[in-house]
């Protein structure tokens, strides 16, 4: 830098506004452009790219040090320029935790090379117009460590650069979003937000870019993106504000932009609260030892990309159950632009913690090399993993996968693998990963799960036996097979020692696997089955209950007891009686309920059949039985404690399993089928009783008048065949005729007369005739 003339900083951001225009002008240009021009794009995103820049290139977060020419760059070499800190060289064995950190380091190595590549460009319009950049994303970092590169190729002091910034975007890269101030007054949560509000549009029916990785318009979306965020960050900087401590910038575009967008996806992290997966999990701390330290966790399946998500999620008090904030974060990026990039699946540790990932990568990359069944590409492996594989060497010596598991050195993030791009074409690949999203979440739960370190004795088992872990326990089933599913009752005892404290701890996530193991109910096949995230309840699906000593976690398909180390003894066994009433209670009620179906099923064929099948009285009889029967067992599976402990565990339970309810119903049931039986019955009888009347009343009446017609016989005619001859002799044959006549018109009447004068009441005459009548009333 020494044959470049001093600049100072307020004097660079004054021309480096003005770069920025030209470079506009540029962006435009090529905008309109078409791809067989051969005109050399401002910018490309290739966050997977490993190779070594060319000349025309400043590589921003990507490329492999160890093909630079750093070193020893030959007569007339031009380079490119690898803005990269992740396997930089530096001095002994640190490291650099930004770009920030790694352009500002007076005594970095490469200098001298890049000062040769920059030697005719001496403003940051020139070094714009040179160079493409090469980009791995748009941090905070990336952008504030190119104008940091820009400023110290343009002369300025290294005194001059701002130290609050440079601090700042070292805390931000290592995953600090907690001391970087307030989400609206933290440089880098606006920086993120502005970032991000250019991303492609991912909703169904638009247009994302066919290409992925390697298409023009994503290549475009990233270079607005990042003329936007370095015209913010230069404003930023020419404010004199601090990073932490941001004041709205009225004038500028790009900062209303950011609040505007920030407000966005703060309102987008309170709705995916509701489809994330929130769990409380051990995770070791960093140092000597076996500290665990629970967390809150958050599994999120990210389907609107944003840039602010993990700021609010780790300043979330409210939402979680520490209050702390989320401290561990999962997210999944599905989108096409995402995939392969290392951003896909991340896992992330809040710093301030002090907690670390390293069994979790161990296990990704264990179930890596299961599923690539050693075909996984090793011929040129990453040299930059410094804490997962180092110098690129497994520990047995081999080499590393060219694409791994990405550790960050500080063990607080693991990240997806890159694509892994073949030896034939350099712009394409492979995905580096054969693991999907739920392998992943199920592999970080069973690697931090809170219930790893507990043992119980389970007091199920027919003889004593060491200590079991929770999926090892044996259930007690309760109830017959048939009617009713079978209950299971889970009886266990906390060890008095436990290796981690902090396992004993009844989080919600801890009380959702007791649950877990209730709601396998008798299902024990494979008992020592772990629990996977896939079979945790949700906390609505059981009830906690809290005993003075131990605790019930009670399910529909089960209960789990636990009799813990405190003073007073869980009152297991009036828990367990109570436990096995309700079974048999349910029992009964599941059997009634099968018994009233058959019956109207029954009564339903019966009834389609023949009318005259129905025993009225005999299903009378049954349904009185049936209730007999109920109350009966009701009586015997009555409440037999006075303990209000057990009361509350047997309500409950019987709540949790609907026994109330489902009685009542079967009550009702059995008064439905008894008031429709009795309303049959009587419509039955009044039918019977319809009929004798519209056919016998005519008769009677017409045998009456018939007696009126046959002469009484005299004395003379006593024997029984004189007194018939003389009946034939004196009978009036067209009085019968008259008599048969009465008798039919006056069945036809007290049949047909109700419908008739149904009808005649319709008729308009009737009607005009009542109107008249109603008036002459008045």
């Amino acid at each position: 830098m020494a044959n470049k003339k001093t600049c100072s900083w307020t004097d660079f951001l004054g021309e480096f506004g003005s770069a920025l225009d030209r470079w506009e002008e540029r962006i435009e240009t090529f905008k309109k452009s078409k791809e067989s021009d051969g005109r050399p794009p401002p910018l490309i995103y290739r966050p997977a790219w490993d190779a070594s820049p060319d000349p025309r290139h400043l590589c921003i977060g990507v490329g492999d040090w160890s093909r630079y020419p750093w070193k020893a760059p030959q007569e007339g070499q031009k380079v490119g320029i690898l803005l990269n800190n992740k396997g930089a060289p530096s001095p002994g064995s640190a490291r650099y935790a930004s770009i920030c950190d790694m352009v500002t380091d007076l005594d970095f190595a490469a200098w001298p090379v890049w000062s040769r590549a920059t030697a005719d460009l001496g403003t940051p319009s020139e070094l714009l117009g040179r160079f493409t950049l090469v980009v791995e994303d748009v941090s905070p970092d990336s952008c504030l460590g190119l104008i940091l590169f820009f400023a110290r190729s343009c002369g300025v002091p290294r005194d001059e650069l701002p130290a609050p910034w440079i601090d700042y975007a070292r805390r931000w890269e290592e995953g600090d979003v907690k001391t970087t101030g307030a989400p609206f007054e933290s440089w880098g949560a606006l920086h993120s937000a502005l970032a991000h509000s250019f991303a492609p549009p991912t909703d169904e029916g638009s247009s994302v870019p066919s290409g992925g990785i390697q298409d023009r318009e994503a290549d475009l979306c990233l270079t607005r993106a990042w003329l936007s965020c370095l015209r913010f960050d230069a404003a930023a900087l020419a404010s004199s504000a601090l990073p932490n401590c941001m004041s709205a910038m009225d004038l500028i575009v790009e900062d209303q932009l950011a609040r505007g967008f920030l407000n966005y996806e703060q309102q987008n992290y309170l709705s995916s609260l509701g489809e994330a997966t929130c769990l409380q999990l051990l995770v070791p701390m960093e140092g000597i030892g076996h500290r665990q330290l629970m967390v809150d966790t958050m599994l999120l399946e990210e389907e609107i990309p944003d840039g602010t998500k993990k700021v609010f999620a780790r300043n979330d008090r409210e939402h979680t159950w520490l209050h702390d904030g989320f401290a561990l974060m999962a997210l999944n990026r599905p989108h096409e632009i995402y995939q392969g990039s290392g951003n896909d699946i991340v896992v992330s540790a809040d710093t301030t913690f002090k907690i670390e990932l390293s069994d979790l990568w161990r296990a990704l990359e264990a179930r890596e090399d299961a599923l690539w069944a050693g075909e996984r590409p090793c011929d040129k492996p990453r040299r930059d993993m410094v804490r997962g594989y180092p110098q690129g060497k497994r520990p047995d010596g081999s080499n590393a996968p060219n694409q791994p598991w990405f550790l960050f050195p500080d063990l607080s993030l693991v990240a997806a693998p890159k694509h892994i791009f073949e030896p034939s074409d350099g712009a394409s690949g492979v995905l580096g990963s054969r693991l999907d999203w739920p392998e992943v979440r199920e592999i970080l739960w069973q690697t931090y799960q809170p219930m790893r370190f507990l043992e119980f004795d389970d007091l199920n088992a027919p003889e004593p036996l060491s200590p079991v872990r929770l999926e090892v326990c044996r259930p007690q089933l309760f109830g017959k097979e048939g009617h009713s599913r079978r209950r299971a009752l889970y009886r266990l005892a906390w060890r008095q020692t436990v290796v981690c404290s902090q396992a004993a701890r009844l989080s919600p996530t801890a009380k959702r696997c007791y649950a877990a193991l209730a709601a396998r109910g008798g299902d024990f096949q494979g008992g020592s089955r772990p629990i996977a995230l896939v079979e945790l309840p949700q906390p609505a699906s059981f009830d906690f209950l809290s005993f003075e000593g131990g605790f019930a976690v009670v399910h529909r398909n089960g209960t789990v007891l636990v009799d813990d180390w405190r003073t007073s003894k869980l009152p297991d066994q009036e828990l367990c009686r109570e436990f096995e009433l309700c079974t048999r209670r349910l029992a009964a009620i599941a059997a009634l309920e099968v018994s009233i179906g058959k019956l109207i099923e029954e009564q339903t064929r019966e009834m389609t059949e023949s009318v005259h099948q129905l025993d009225h009285l005999a299903i009378l009889d049954v349904l009185t039985r049936f209730k007999i029967e109920i109350a009966s067992e009701l009586t015997a599976t009555a409440l037999q404690t006075n303990d209000p402990e057990v009361i509350e565990f047997r309500a409950v339970i019987e709540r949790r399993w609907g026994m109330a309810e489902r009685l009542q119903e079967a009550y009702r049931n059995i008064d439905r089928v008894e008031g429709s039986i009795r309303a049959y019955s009587e419509l039955y009888t009044n039918r019977r009783v319809n009929q004798l009347t519209v056919y016998g009343f005519p008769l009677v009446l017409a045998t009456g008048l018939l007696a009126l017609l046959l002469p009484a016989p005299d004395e003379e005619h006593s024997s029984y065949l004189a007194e018939v001859h003389w009946i034939f002799e004196r009978f009036h044959w067209h009085s019968f005729f008259y008599f048969c006549l009465f008798t039919v018109v006056g069945i036809l009447l007290l049949r047909y007369w109700p419908r008739r004068s149904a009808a005649r009441a319709r008729w308009p005459f009737v009607k005009k005739l009542r109107e008249w009548l109603n008036r002459s009333r008045h």
